[in-house]
């Protein structure tokens, strides 16, 4: 009677949270992640749920890609590849389009955007007009980077180890030199700079530098308040938010300065995403905490692929699909905008793309639900949270049989399978029919084994939300 009872067939319903720890493609496949994600489409993830990101509409059409945007009080500043422009009105021509940087400063009660980009002579907007800026004592085509830190604009020399400074509160006049010879190591070439608090930060190939300043032109006036070996920076806009994103990974600035341990390892707070190869970055801080790294990767097919990586408040990592043709991100006046290749200017807004609806899609890692057992996956429902009607996707991917396409093959193997047995899906699947209720029917799935995939996904034209999942399932002998 023992062993019957012991081996009876039993049903078991098991919740799941919604994976918001965000993406994990870097531990092993078999690994127990709970909370973590192989694939995390058009999600945001936040701390009660996962999110469906926003829709975007077109705001305007430029004739040529728009590689940056600046915001400026009441005016969003596009610059393509030709010159800078305001809506229709065309602000300044330019000889070259690439790598301009640019900061913001209030200069007697009225708002200057001043940028440079190392080839260009520097330009000055002050809300009607952009010229070229009055600067003395270097040719402003020797800056690489500017950055307000205090009032006062800071620049990177282009070819020596040194950052000018223009006087406080000044947006032209004689710029001032800080020697950084003694204080950088193997490589003297600057590629960021950045503000945080009182400290000006200055980024070149293998280091960070923390500067104390008060006022640069005093002797005493400026300290060295830190130096710290990193990986190289993406780009001369990879110092954002308190972070600095660099080959390896995006990494806390605080934390780096915190840690005196020279035998510590660095770790990056990144590591749970993919490693790509990386060829220019944007990051961008949004109103809801969100962090924006724009990257093109190159597939081995070759080819520029662009990704966006989305990190939002609970560190999550995720992806946005469907704006491939994004060259740069720029939040301004509550609102996040982005400039394509083909010359638009899209914000991000509740609702669908263009009037098409946003298809957001996850895959969590394989869990084992509880048991060790051999199982019969029966029946699962998600719990969403949304306003309008949707079209849902499920799926179960049970013993590593099949994954979805968009996950990455490894180098991971264990005594039972390697990556390179996998055979990969083509998305999108089949989309059920549209629902509306908050609490999904229970919908039938098939699949036997120890451990399973939840794939899951929508079809929406308005933001839901993924709260949690019941699965049901069988173990046990008859």
């Amino acid at each position: 009677m023992r062993a019957a009872i012991a081996t009876a067939r039993r049903s078991r319903t098991v919740t799941m949270p919604a994976p918001v720890n965000g993406l994990d493609l870097v531990s092993p496949f078999t690994a127990s992640r709970p909370g973590y994600a192989l694939l995390l489409d058009n999600w945001i993830c936040r701390e009660q749920g996962l999110v469906t990101r926003p829709g975007y509409e077109k705001t305007h059409q430029y004739a040529s890609p728009v590689r940056r945007m600046f915001s400026y009080p009441g005016k969003l500043i596009a610059q393509t590849d030709n010159y800078f422009a305001d809506g229709d009105q065309i602000l300044t021509t330019v000889s070259t389009g690439h790598g301009w940087a640019g900061a913001r400063m209030n200069n007697a009660g009225l708002h200057h955007l001043f940028v440079v980009n190392g080839a260009s002579q520097a330009r000055v907007y002050n809300g009607s007009v952009m010229k070229i800026a009055a600067i003395e004592g270097i040719d402003s085509r020797e800056l690489t980077t500017v950055v307000e830190h205090n009032k006062r604009l800071y620049f990177a020399d282009k070819a020596k180890p040194i950052i000018w400074y223009l006087p406080h509160d000044a947006i032209a006049g004689p710029v001032k030199p800080i020697m950084l010879r003694s204080n950088i190591g193997r490589s003297g070439e600057i590629v960021a700079l950045g503000s945080m608090g009182t400290r000006l930060l200055i980024a070149t190939k293998n280091q960070l530098l923390a500067y104390e300043i008060t006022d640069p032109s005093h002797v005493g006036g400026i300290a060295i308040a830190g130096v710290v070996d990193i990986p190289e920076p993406v780009s001369k806009h990879s110092i954002k938010n308190g972070a600095i994103l660099t080959r390896s990974g995006l990494l806390q600035i605080e934390e780096l300065f915190a840690s005196r341990d020279s035998e510590k390892a660095i770790i990056s707070k990144s590591r749970s995403i993919d490693r790509v190869t990386i060829s220019t970055s944007e990051t961008v801080e949004s109103l809801s905490n969100q962090l924006i790294l724009l990257l093109d990767e190159r597939p081995a097919a070759g080819g520029i692929e662009t990704i966006q990586w989305v990190r939002s408040d609970t560190g999550g990592w995720s992806r946005f699909k469907g704006l491939e043709k994004a060259l740069s991100w720029v939040e301004h006046e509550g609102a996040l905008y982005f400039g394509t290749r083909d010359g638009k200017v899209c914000r991000l807004r509740e609702g669908a793309d263009e009037d098409r609806p946003v298809e957001a899609v996850l895959c969590a890692r394989p869990e084992r639900f509880g048991s060790t057992a051999k199982k019969q996956f029966l029946r699962m429902r998600p719990m969403y949270r949304a306003h309008k009607p949707y079209r849902p996707l499920i799926k179960l991917l049970v013993d590593h049989r099949a994954l979805p396409d968009g996950v990455r093959a490894r180098d991971y193997s264990t005594k039972y399978w390697k990556w390179s047995d996998v055979k990969w899906e083509n998305m999108p699947m089949k989309w059920m029919r549209e629902y509306t209720s908050e609490r999904e029917p229970w919908r039938s799935v098939r699949g036997n084994g120890v451990e399973a995939a939840t794939m899951m996904g929508v079809r929406t034209k308005s933001q839901m939300e993924l709260t949690e999942y019941d699965i049901i399932y069988e173990s046990g002998k008859n």
